[in-house]
């Protein structure tokens, strides 16, 4: 295939993967739009609560990314069985990660009253927390048949699904944190069951799908072999546990420079919040772009020196940055009428419209390190790569945005040009590093 025809199935594989995550964060919007309607001290407990689930799920949520990435190099005639354990091992796997990021949040709620948070905050987010929580296992087990699914490019099921389940959420939402149809009034205990009912919805419908659907049946999905295979483990684990440090890594630097931040002023903080909201919605085209990297690479590495690596990779690239780039023209042009969306304060606006210029360039070397991340994945290079990540983040991106903002006090657009160096930097060693391995 040329160069043309690759960047053609990256973008048929893409779309999918890229409304599945979009769907997936339109879960989290509308959640806190309905819950801001009990109050700020409820919304205060919901931010608490997903700012801590979040950094815990992330971190199943890149364990279970080895899955797609090994299935689309083992889907090859004669090797139907070697899916299927892959897919039968990284649901154990997945499993017993999310009983131990269960147990690691029960211990953060734990910790919540020497948090520094109000008490009334506190009181709120504790049951909360624990049921949302508690979601995590359905979450796993969702994302594991999604992973297998995706891997052997059958996308459209997942994203419907997301989408299906956005509006279920809609409905439990108002029926149980309001108390309608004679439910009683549960408000935010309400909003978590609804939470954990949803993603227990998703699972069972992607494990129906997977275990019946004709287009798997040759796969022979339904088999749960109880033989142990150490190096199916091994195999996961080398490729899944870089993965999830490499998302926790980006997600923790990113929540961490709020605090920065919230050293400058709380109106630098509001913008920061509002324009960082921003860029994380676009960022889900480039994650979306970058699933679709790892298993078109995956599929072309699995084919040997008959595959074309190292087209597929970049034709993925390619693609997310001039999506990015067009997300940022978007940013430059309506900056100020998509920061009124978030509040009326004339001086949080302008300061926030400021940070969507600099985030239109940055978010453009973001969506190249993140598919460049994901081709990395396809050829099962995943140590290295976290050792960048690191690099690019806490080493210069972060140190960077710190001298720049407070040191040398430039504010609040000096540390957002600490993300320009990190996610710079970063695209520049992870596309070199892929065009030398694939190469």
């Amino acid at each position: 295939m040329n160069f043309n025809q690759h960047l053609k199935k990256t973008t048929q594989l893409a779309i999918p993967l890229v409304i599945g995550q979009l769907g997936h964060m339109a879960m989290g919007v509308v959640d806190n739009l309905m819950i801001g309607h009990l109050g700020p001290v409820y919304l205060a407990a919901a931010s608490i609560s997903n700012a801590i689930f979040v950094q815990f799920m992330i971190l199943g949520l890149g364990l279970s990314f080895a899955l797609s990435a090994l299935v689309a190099a083992a889907d090859q005639p004669g090797k139907e069985d070697e899916c299927s354990s892959l897919l039968h091992h990284s649901l154990a796997i997945n499993m017993v990660a999310a009983v131990i990021l269960l147990s690691l949040m029960e211990l953060a709620v734990e910790l919540l009253p020497y948090m520094g948070q109000e008490e009334a905050v506190v009181i709120l987010t504790a049951p909360y927390l624990r049921i949302v929580s508690i979601s995590i296992i359905p979450l796993l087990f969702f994302q594991t048949y999604r992973q297998f699914s995706d891997g052997l490019s059958f996308a459209k099921p997942a994203m419907y699904i997301m989408l299906l389940a956005n509006l279920v959420n809609i409905f439990f939402n108002w029926v149980l944190i309001f108390g309608n149809l004679g439910f009683p009034r549960l408000e935010l205990i309400g909003a978590g069951i609804s939470t954990f009912s949803n993603r227990v919805f998703a699972a069972v419908l992607m494990f129906l799908y997977v275990i019946f659907h004709k287009r798997f049946k040759k796969y022979n999905p339904r088999y749960f072999s109880f033989k142990y295979h150490k190096s199916l483990v091994i195999q996961i684990l080398k490729i899944g546990i870089p993965s999830s440090m490499q998302a926790f890594l980006e997600v923790f630097a990113f929540t961490s420079v709020a605090f920065i931040v919230g050293w400058i002023g709380v109106n630098e903080l509001a913008a920061h919040q509002i324009a960082l909201t921003l860029a994380s919605v676009t960022f889900m085209f480039a994650l979306g772009i970058s699933q679709a990297a790892a298993i078109r690479v995956g599929g072309e590495f699995g084919l040997g020196e008959e595959g074309d690596t190292l087209k597929a990779g970049f034709s993925a690239i390619v693609l997310s940055a001039l999506v990015m780039a067009v997300n940022g023209l978007i940013f430059i042009v309506f900056r100020m009428e998509l920061t009124s969306f978030f509040i009326d304060d004339f001086t949080v606006q302008d300061i926030a419209a400021r940070l969507l210029i600099i985030a239109a360039i940055f978010q453009i070397f973001d969506g190249i390190q993140a598919v460049a991340v994901g081709t990395l994945r396809g050829i099962q290079d995943v140590k290295i790569p976290t050792v960048i990540v690191f690099i690019a983040y806490w080493v210069l991106g972060i140190p960077i945005g710190y001298l720049l903002g407070i040191h040398w006090g430039i504010g609040v657009d000096g540390v957002w040009y600490g993300f320009v160096a990190g996610l710079g930097s970063a695209s520049v060693m992870l596309t070199w590093r892929f065009w030398r391995k694939a190469k």
